[in-house]
């Protein structure tokens, strides 16, 4: 996963600094025209250049598979994808779960979890004194997922397509494939 470079988040912290002490100023300020002209236009540039709330959260390589899927699938097509990294924005598609988006209702979040536990073969708890998540686990854990398990949540979910690895095969007919990722068809 890609990170914003450090310089992003000075930058960041520095522009929203910047509209708080002019927004200050415009209530204490004679010139009120200029002072609100200068906060419009470095709101307006923040919006427009503001390297973190504009950065998209994946690779090239991500990029590449969803614009193929995005091209050659239909919008109703159902992924299992990696829970972990922005499939969801990235594809434009319906997927079984990802790690962010999180419902907020009882029955959604034990439905939520389930999934997670499914797509990670059950295996991305560690219990201590209370469960706790283990980030680095999670998409590790879906690399575990065997054929046999892709055809259960398949049957369980409506799946038509698999992201997986090109470090982990499946024995599904391959349909795309860069040097990252790969798209295989449960058709």
């Amino acid at each position: 996963k890609e990170m914003a470079p450090p310089l992003s988040y000075v930058l960041n912290v520095f522009v929203f600094f910047g509209i708080f002490m002019i927004s200050s100023a415009l209530i204490l300020s004679k010139f009120k025209k200029i002072t609100f002209f200068v906060l419009s236009l470095i709101i307006i540039l923040s919006i427009t250049l503001n390297p973190i709330s504009m950065r998209a959260d994946y690779s090239e390589f991500q990029h590449d598979i969803c614009n193929y899927a995005r091209i050659h699938m239909q919008k109703t097509d159902i992924f299992l994808v990696p829970p972990l990294g922005s499939w969801r924005l990235c594809l434009n598609r319906p997927i079984v779960v990802d790690f962010k988006a999180i419902p907020f209702n009882d029955k959604d979040i034990v439905t939520w979890y389930n999934r997670i536990m499914d797509v990670t073969n059950h295996k991305i708890l560690e219990y201590d004194i209370t469960p706790v998540w283990r980030k680095n686990d999670i998409n590790p854990a879906y690399y575990t997922l065997t054929k046999k398990d892709i055809d259960v949540l398949k049957e369980r979910y409506g799946i038509k397509y698999v992201i997986f690895s090109t470090n982990h095969n499946l024995t599904y007919p391959l349909v795309y494939k860069n040097l990252k990722y790969q798209i295989y068809s449960l058709e």
